[in-house]
């Protein structure tokens, strides 16, 4: 196979107070010998056939995209057969994509249309063109009028999360009528691309922790043990997917034959693009993991972690005072 090497030289623009406003990667027009980092991506549609490459990854690394058996201690447990666009308990075995996503104002309108809004009805998309027929959403999977049910299955969230073989996490709008950027209706935000005569600048985009900082999704209570039980999330903010699992970090805009070792820096090429042969390019401690790189010597790494959950927890909003102890148990029990 021929030997390529990536060509990780950038213009980086600043501010007159030295914030970092933008970052273009040089692309030569000729020198084949270069293989790009980043790639133009399309604004109106993702790439779904790179993503199920990243899911059949992890399928090979540790065989967790299996059926689950049913359990008993999750009694009415419902799902919405993603065909059918019916509220459904499930067979025996099963495979479900769990939706993490800003509830927003109630839409008087919805009880009476058969469609969902926009996120509902992109994540139902994402579903069947990655292959699950089955998507729980707590506002309809849920019963909100029976207290019993209710109580019942908020108090199980951890494992709702934790056993769903992928978390979407819409993480760009404010509420469910905005969508998922690329899935639908709702374009992403467009990538620029300067052409010279001799090379290329491609805008790179945003680490996702920076997306997720500026977001309603990370303001948000329920958001944080959503995000920190499920074991493989897909990230829709407002410019590119990026897929998080325990053995990496996969970005649509990266380029297929590029992957990274522990360091932004440290480049290395793979004959196929597979999260198992990554690890992490970055720790998204404040937003999943709950963990530090250093924890202080102090104190055990428990105490720690546990220090980090209500950190991190204090800085959300909430809608009921009675979600603080629903969130806090979730994330406890675990």
């Amino acid at each position: 196979m021929e030997e390529f090497s990536p060509s990780p030289a950038a213009v980086v623009f600043y501010n007159r107070n030295w914030t970092e406003l933008a970052v273009f990667e040089i692309i030569p027009s000729r020198d084949n010998r270069l293989d790009p980092v980043s790639r133009l991506l399309d604004l109106n549609s993702i790439d779904f056939d790179r993503i199920r490459l990243w899911l059949q990854s992890c399928s090979k690394a540790d065989l967790a995209l299996q059926p689950h058996e049913k359990t008993d201690y999750l009694p009415g447990f419902r799902l919405i057969h993603c065909r059918s666009r019916k509220i459904t308990e499930p067979s025996q075995k099963y495979l479900y994509v769990a939706l993490s996503y800003v509830w927003g104002r109630e839409l008087p309108e919805e009880s009476q249309s058969r469609r969902f809004p926009q996120t509902i009805e992109d994540a139902i998309r994402v579903c069947l063109k990655l292959g699950f027929e089955y998507l729980w959403i707590d506002r309809y999977c849920i019963d909100q009028e029976n207290y019993e049910d209710k109580h019942a299955q908020i108090s199980r969230m951890d494992v709702i999360y934790s056993e769903a073989s992928l978390v979407i996490i819409a993480a760009a709008g404010e509420d469910p009528t905005y969508g998922l950027p690329g899935a639908g209706s709702q374009s992403r935000t467009p990538q620029q691309s300067i052409k010279l005569r001799d090379c290329t600048l491609l805008q790179t985009f945003p680490r996702v922790e920076h997306e997720l900082e500026a977001s309603t999704w990370t303001s948000r209570e329920w958001t944080l043990q959503e995000g920190h039980f499920g074991t493989r999330k897909l990230i829709f903010p407002d410019c590119q997917v990026t897929y998080i699992c325990k053995h990496g970090i996969c970005n649509e805009s990266v380029s297929p034959r590029m992957t990274w070792d522990s360091s932004p820096r440290d480049w290395r090429l793979a004959d196929e693009h597979e999260c198992g042969r990554q690890r992490s390019l970055w720790r998204l401690d404040a937003y999943f993991s709950f963990e530090d790189s250093h924890p202080q010597k102090r104190i055990t790494e428990s105490e720690f972690r546990k220090w980090r959950i209500i950190e991190e927890f204090t800085k959300r909003k909430l809608s009921y005072d009675s979600d603080v102890y629903n969130t806090i148990r979730g994330i406890f029990s675990s």
